[in-house]
């Protein structure tokens, strides 16, 4: 039995979700089994705007540009990689791929 990759795909800034279609061609391309994990960013919070874990407010938001005026926001980043390395464990993944597109990708390089 061949284990799965567990792929997990990160939003761009606009929180939009992904195609259907795109997750059965990334599976394609990889030609291996495949499992997808699509989380999405947090809310607003309390006036606390979130690009994936990087927390800031309005004032921060420079120019959008609020991903670099912010901070790290620990409490998601520990959720999601603990979360990512539950599923890693109970689907027994033989790799764990994280990749997004546009504030997704900089999500998946925090």
């Amino acid at each position: 039995k061949v284990k799965p990759y567990l792929l997990v795909w990160l939003h761009g800034m606009d929180n939009g979700s992904i195609e259907p279609g795109y997750l059965t061609t990334l599976q394609k391309r990889l030609r291996h089994r495949v499992i997808f994990l699509v989380p999405m960013s947090p809310q607003t919070h309390e006036g606390v705007h979130y690009n994936w874990a990087c927390a800031f407010r309005k004032q921060q938001n420079k120019k959008q540009l609020g991903f670099v005026h912010g901070t790290l926001h620990q409490g998601y980043l520990n959720s999601l990689t603990a979360k990512i390395s539950d599923l890693a464990y109970e689907f027994d993944a033989e790799r764990v791929l994280v990749m997004g597109y546009s504030m997704g990708g900089f999500g998946a390089f925090q």
